[in-house]
């Protein structure tokens, strides 16, 4: 009972703790999308008031200025990559020069943290690219660039403060996973965020039309951005929960509360199975869904096998693995306990010299077992690809019995012929009872 009450107020206070320590992105992820927002209102009605100012000649003056910052604009990005070059060692052979490639931010006072410890290794520096992320690490008084990640190719992902580990972030490059620490909280904040609005950014741009100066396309496109920003807020409720579910398990599992548990794994394979496979943060889940599917079915199973189950408690223990996916590993745990408790029976039964009343016994026992496997078996199993499996088990056990009938019958020559139809008519009597 101990146990169990530190578990469950171990599950409060995590559930707790992880709503306060999302509010603050949750607050800030808002405010940006209502920026978003406002600005998409604010260009749709530039574009309403100047739809006829743009047959103008003097638009000609507008678009050379346009030009001209677009051009300042390229020469900022250029000299941000060449500081790059300058500053950290090597990292010319992973950011070579491409159009609009620039430095979205860098985040400095960083640490990356021994996943199995949880301390430090050694201090590196962040640099959030427009098409990657850089990690450099500090060898003397340079920085050296270590590792470049495709900015599709990883996820980002909030890790809740804990005791051993406050202001941490985890970076999932498939199959591998990095843990990083801030001195603050605000750098990790605001790497968290310049990633997630770079995301939004590259899928605004996937999802543009081709702009007409048609007001019909920039309210086709604000509304397109509108629908991308609900399904971006649901998709980064799916992945912190994917991130949360080793953790769900792990209490669930240890309380045995199995119908918890096995809700979760069904949740998650769905959530995997309407994901891109792609993601790196998709394929970890996967990998967790195995493992705890594997682990909880182990111990599913150990209980099934039971000889005192009654027969609600077995419907539920099968149940549970049907749902898991492990309806072979349900029937051969279950019918192999059933032999068991055949044989348990037989061993109980005592011979006292009257082979009439061993046979009726033996033959009320054993086919007495069977029809009661039967009506459990098929409450439970309704799937016709099953039946075959258990017409085999029954087969093996009436195998059992007729050797024993033969070997206690037909092995002792000394026996009169009524004995033997005897011993025939009482096994044809509860044989009966199974067809």
């Amino acid at each position: 009972d101990l146990q169990r009450n530190v578990y469950r107020n171990y599950t409060e206070f995590v559930s707790i703790s992880k709503e306060i320590s999302n509010l603050d992105a949750d607050v800030l992820s808002v405010k940006e999308y209502l920026n978003e927002l406002k600005s998409i209102w604010e260009s749709f009605l530039a574009a309403t008031n100047s739809s006829d100012i743009s047959k103008v000649p003097g638009n000609a003056v507008c678009l050379k200025k346009s030009d001209l910052m677009a051009n300042d604009q390229t020469s900022i990005y250029r000299a941000q990559i060449m500081a790059l070059w300058d500053n950290v060692e090597g990292s010319q052979r992973f950011i070579p020069h491409a159009q609009n490639k620039h430095i979205v931010r860098e985040c400095v006072n960083f640490y990356e943290i021994n996943p199995k410890t949880l301390q430090p290794r050694q201090a590196v520096h962040l640099f959030l690219l427009s098409d990657c992320l850089l990690l450099a690490r500090r060898r003397g008084n340079r920085l050296v660039a270590d590792h470049c990640w495709n900015i599709q190719d990883l996820t980002i992902v909030d890790v809740k403060d804990s005791s051993d580990l406050t202001n941490a972030l985890r970076i999932v490059v498939y199959p591998e996973t990095f843990i990083y620490r801030s001195e603050r909280p605000e750098d990790k904040l605001g790497l968290l965020n310049a990633y997630r609005r770079l995301i939004d950014d590259n899928d605004d741009k996937q999802l543009d039309a081709p702009q007409s100066g048609n007001k019909l396309y920039i309210m086709r496109d604000g509304i397109n951005v509108i629908n991308s920003t609900v399904v971006h807020i649901a998709d980064i409720r799916k992945e912190k929960w994917l991130v949360d579910l080793p953790d769900h398990l792990e209490v669930s599992i240890a309380l045995r509360e199995f119908e918890k548990s096995v809700v979760y794994l069904e949740k998650a394979r769905h959530i995997v199975m309407s994901s891109s496979s792609s993601l790196p943060i998709v394929r970890e889940a996967r990998d967790h869904i195995n493992h705890y599917t594997d682990a909880l079915s182990q111990i599913i199973s150990r209980d099934l096998s039971n000889t005192l189950l009654t027969k609600i408690q077995f419907q539920r223990y099968v149940n549970w693995l049907l749902r898991l996916d492990k309806s072979e590993k349900a029937r051969q745990v279950f019918l192999g306990t059933r032999t068991l408790i055949i044989k348990k029976r037989i061993r109980q039964l005592v011979f006292e010299g009257d082979i009439t009343t061993y046979i009726s016994e033996l033959a009320l026992v054993v086919f007495t077992l069977i029809r009661n496997t039967c009506e459990w078996y098929r409450d439970s199993f309704k799937q016709n690809e099953m039946a075959s499996g258990f017409v085999t088990w029954v087969r093996e056990q009436t195998e059992v019995y007729a050797d024993i009938y033969k070997r206690q019958v037909f092995g002792q020559s000394q026996l009169s012929c009524q004995v033997i139809a005897d011993c025939f008519k009482s096994t044809l009597e509860q044989c009966s009872v199974v067809m």
